[in-house]
């Protein structure tokens, strides 16, 4: 007789038998066994391979460490329980809070997160996305609660710094008058970097001084803001404004400096030059409307340039530049086009059919040969002339960067420019080269009525700017930055009568005294020296001053502060352009409804994106679990959907 047959092992047999050291079935099917202590496969077949495992240092740790934690494991206690569902409902709050505040500084409308695909997805893929309230509960109780963070943050980071009130008007798409109020803190010791925030958004019954001055007030008690911090308002040169400013002297600080817009100003500058040379202006606006609007007619002229400069490459084939009046150095840009292709926009004009009765290929047509070399000429002079003006624009438009110090030197050093050209006997003599070598190709009668022009042009720039330094309300101020820190003069240096002047015209530096300022003057003016004739100056970037004033930061810190301070004073109201701006992009054509509260939520947070609120404390007092309610307008109580 054979032996007896040994009976079969199989997977879930050998699990059972070391199912003390953690084996176990894996699969559905019976054939592979696992151990839950090293989370491996193991070789059932052979039990000496299971043996082998089981002896192994690396399974008797992880089994070791298993029980352990089996011992650990007990009921939770009350107020374990507690703590885990408080954590529970904060982490929930801060989700909703971080999810409404993304929505508003992106400027989505909340009513979004109602999207059945927006929330499947949040639901899906984030980690307790499921628990978004309903958009009202959101507009209603948490947008509130954003903004009150964002009055805390701004309130906590103002606090005893100096700051500036920069203001404007305008009209939104409900026809009502809007006065947005920013503030620009000024550089401190511990944060030399100047920041900006929307103060308020108001909408005005009456546009007036009275108005924008109960507005401006309302917002400093907003913030708790300190009046005699308040440095200076910044608005453009309307009269109501220059009078809510004294308004503004008497009711918050005698010493506050009112500051007028010196962007619009020069603007004003540039507007002359369209105003008096109409032949030229006339030809910027028969070229736009030679191309507005027509998108075939803009490709075969691009085609044009491409066969005329297939070869010699001489210009390179682009359209003209639209000019929009309202919007700075737009229509230099097209002068400058006009300056380089008025020959091809006049040929090309030539070619279009009879059949296309537009008026300004007639105008092209009717052009003469001596008209194409006046047009050319003014062209020219745009270009050479109105160029540093744009330029300044342009400077004036970084608000970011301090400009107190300079910016009546650059608009001097224009003036200068067109006083010689109006006040020249032969202005020839003194036109730059391309205006002079295009003037001479013209007839001398020709030659007299475009060098009248110029001469008009260059007097009315001069008188212009000539007016605007006479009469600024801030005149004693940057006067006054210009002698104690513009490298220039500091090289040359002044007297001690001017000296002194300069500084009691500055009422930033009051709290040094005179002698103690001169001392450390001097120590700056030494560092300005050096840096202006070091080895490397030109390998050096930024403004000679700051570099200066950075290197007597450590020693000297209030003195550094206050020296930033009285730099980066506004000189321009441009950011209050940008502001309004971010207004329209949230009262869009598609969210009239929203009302002004909402809109003051969302321009506050969406214009101030840059600032970190994320380490803001709560509102004192406040409780995730009261609800706070948002005033809603009228139309918004009829309208789930405010576009919030």
């Amino acid at each position: 007789m054979g032996k007896p047959q040994t009976p079969r092992v199989t997977c879930s047999g050998r699990a059972s038998d070391y199912k003390n050291e953690g084996m176990y079935v894996f699969d559905s099917k019976k054939r592979i066994m696992h151990c839950k202590h090293c989370e491996v496969r193991v070789d059932w077949e052979k039990k000496s391979s299971v043996d082998n495992h089981c002896s192994s240092n690396t399974h008797l740790q992880a089994k070791e460490k298993s029980n352990e934690n089996e011992s650990r494991k007990r009921q939770t206690s009350i107020n374990d329980s507690f703590q885990q569902s408080k954590r529970m409902r904060e982490d929930r709050e801060e989700f909703i809070k971080s999810t409404v505040r993304a929505f508003t500084l992106s400027n989505i409308p909340l009513h979004k997160l109602d999207n059945p695909a927006l929330r499947g997805f949040i639901k899906k893929y984030i980690p307790g996305g499921g628990d978004l309230p309903c958009v009202r509960t959101l507009r209603d109780k948490y947008v509130p609660i954003l903004k009150a963070d964002y009055d805390a943050t701004i309130t906590a980071k103002l606090q005893g710094r100096q700051y500036v009130v920069l203001c404007d008007e305008t009209t939104n798409r409900k026809g009502e008058a809007v006065l947005v109020t920013l503030l620009k803190c000024l550089p401190s010791t511990s944060d030399p970097d100047p920041f900006l925030v929307v103060g308020s958004v108001k909408v005005l019954t009456a546009c007036n001084a009275d108005q924008c001055c109960k507005a401006i007030i309302q917002t400093l008690l907003q913030f708790d803001l300190a009046h005699e911090n308040c440095a200076a308002v910044v608005s453009d040169g309307a009269a109501y404004m220059t009078l809510c400013a004294k308004l503004l002297k008497e009711l918050v600080n005698p010493n506050l400096v009112h500051i007028q817009c010196w962007a619009h100003k020069t603007d004003k500058v540039v507007k002359v030059f369209s105003d008096k040379l109409q032949m030229l202006h006339e030809c910027v606006m028969n070229t736009k409307q030679l191309f507005k609007n027509t998108r075939k007619r803009k490709h075969r002229y691009i085609q044009y340039l491409k066969d005329t400069y297939s070869f010699s490459k001489a210009k390179e084939p682009k359209l003209f530049p639209m000019p929009v009046m309202t919007r700075w150095g737009s229509w230099k840009k097209s002068v400058q086009y006009i300056s380089t292709y008025l020959e091809d926009v006049t040929n090309y004009a030539k070619t279009i059919p009879e059949s296309e009765k537009v008026n300004s290929v007639q105008y092209f047509k009717k052009l003469s040969a001596d008209d194409l070399k006046v047009i050319k000429t003014e062209a020219d002079f745009v270009v050479e002339y109105c160029s540093s003006v744009c330029d300044l624009i342009l400077f004036l438009e970084g608000s970011l960067y301090p400009m107190a110090h300079v910016v009546y030197s650059k608009v001097n050093d224009i003036k200068k420019v067109f006083h010689l050209l109006g006040s020249a006997s032969n202005i020839t003599s003194v036109l730059f080269k391309e205006t002079k070598s295009s003037l001479q190709k013209l007839s001398n009668q020709k030659q007299r009525a475009v060098c009248d022009r110029i001469k008009a042009v260059a007097k009315k720039c001069d008188e212009i700017l000539t007016e605007y330094l006479a009469n600024d309300t801030a005149r004693n101020y940057f006067q006054a930055a210009q002698t104690l820190f513009n490298p220039s003069k500091i090289v040359l240096g002044c007297s001690d009568t001017d000296f002194e002047t300069a500084k009691n015209n500055i009422a930033l530096l009051n709290s040094i005294p005179l002698p103690n300022f001169k001392v450390l003057h001097g120590l700056l003016s030494d560092a300005v020296k050096e840096y202006l004739h070091s080895n490397n100056n030109n390998n050096k970037k930024g403004d000679v001053m700051c570099e200066a004033l950075l290197s007597m930061k450590t020693d000297h810190p209030e003195f550094f502060a206050l020296c930033m301070q009285v730099l980066h004073m506004p000189v321009s109201n441009v950011d209050s352009e940008r502001a309004f701006s971010a207004y329209n992009d949230i009262l869009s054509s598609k969210r009239c409804r929203l009302s002004a509260e909402n809109t003051e939520i969302m321009i506050c947070m969406y214009f101030s994106d840059e600032i970190d609120m994320t380490d803001t404390v709560a509102v004192a007092g406040h409780d995730p679990d009261n609800s706070v309610t948002l005033p809603l307008s009228p139309e918004s109580e009829e309208d789930p959907d405010d576009d919030l």
